[in-house]
């Protein structure tokens, strides 16, 4: 029998406040245990805090939400963008909050400098983000945004390269297919450079050294006399080869990571080159389906602290069963 809300209201079976009982105490209770009424409690000066509160939050979302896009718009579609920017300018790719104002960060200058130009507000996610002082050559990142059918993507990336900075530039725009995201990138390339002559080159990777030794990190030991294959003094680039190469494949790289917080530290690397090149300096070219937090840089630390002597080709091997940052350079 299907009765009328009113009747079961009067009824006491819909809308039935908890049954109140008095205990030896003095205090109220309900079957789900104490209950303290805070509202008799309360001044008058309290609730004015409140009501406050819940209007300066309020006030705090219209804002946030005023100019973000519904994603279940049909005209909202997916975008790609190649990203290239110097990071010498930059404390990173994300943004960062601090007491006296946000960082300079390349999501945060994407976003303040964009919103105009799109007329919405719009989210950058990258394919991968960059710590503080990394460049990038080719940075893909993927946003969200309602725009006319009939707008020109290489007349958009003019107006967008007109708003950004000039140590960012966007070099492509391109309609992402249906369905598709930057997380499911297949791999990512990081080179670290040694750039310079060859005295300077071999000044760097003696620095590195010399604060192995002062760390007391790996198996440090004397320089080694001669060359490498590569032609750049002491430098012994065939040894760094060597031993990049076997960090190739499928690895647990918890060694080579500043600090944890990943589910795993199994990466695989599909290429760890080293090449000097006259006139430009050392390259250390890494290639992985993913990388742990600083982990191109503490490999490559590593590899100059092989190419200077400070620790063998196969020493790398010992750094990777020991799955301890320590161990690496």
């Amino acid at each position: 029998v299907l009765l009328p809300a009113a009747a079961l209201r009067r009824s006491g079976r819909c809308g039935q406040r908890p049954q109140m009982t008095s205990t030896a105490a003095g205090t109220s209770k309900n079957a789900h245990g104490p209950l303290r009424d805070r509202a008799t409690e309360r001044t008058e000066a309290e609730w004015e805090t409140i009501y406050a509160a819940r209007k300066a939050r309020k006030e705090k979302h219209r804002a946030r939400a005023a100019g973000v896009i519904d994603r279940r718009n049909p005209r909202c579609r997916r975008y790609w963008m190649v990203l290239s920017y110097e990071g010498g300018g930059f404390h990173g790719w994300q943004k960062q909050e601090l007491a006296d104002g946000p960082l300079r960060t390349v999501e945060g200058v994407l976003e303040e400098r964009l919103r105009p130009v799109l007329a919405q507000r719009v989210k950058f996610w990258p394919a991968g983000r960059t710590d503080a002082g990394v460049s990038a050559r080719g940075q893909v990142a993927q946003f969200d945004a309602v725009l006319p059918e009939s707008t020109a993507l290489t007349a958009l990336t003019g107006a967008v390269n007109a708003a950004l900075p000039p140590d960012v530039r966007c070099l492509s725009l391109a309609l992402a297919r249906k369905g598709s995201s930057t997380s499911a990138c297949l791999w990512k390339r990081y080179v670290y450079r040694v750039e310079g002559e060859p005295a300077a080159v071999l000044a760097a990777c003696r620095r590195v050294c010399q604060e192995a030794r002062g760390s007391g990190e790996g198996g440090v030991g004397e320089d080694r006399a001669g060359g490498g294959e590569g032609g750049c003094g002491t430098v012994d680039v065939e040894a760094m080869r060597r031993a990049g190469a076997l960090l190739e494949g499928r690895r647990d790289f918890a060694s080579f990571q500043s600090k944890g917080g990943r589910s795993t530290t199994v990466r695989t690397l599909h290429r760890c080159d080293v090449c000097w090149c006259e006139g430009e300096g050392l390259a250390i070219t890494l290639e992985g389906d993913g990388f742990l937090y600083n982990m191109a840089r503490i490999v490559a630390g590593t590899l100059l602290q092989v190419g200077v002597g400070c620790r063998s080709a196969s020493s790398v091997e010992q750094v990777l069963a020991a799955a301890d940052r320590v161990a690496a350079g």
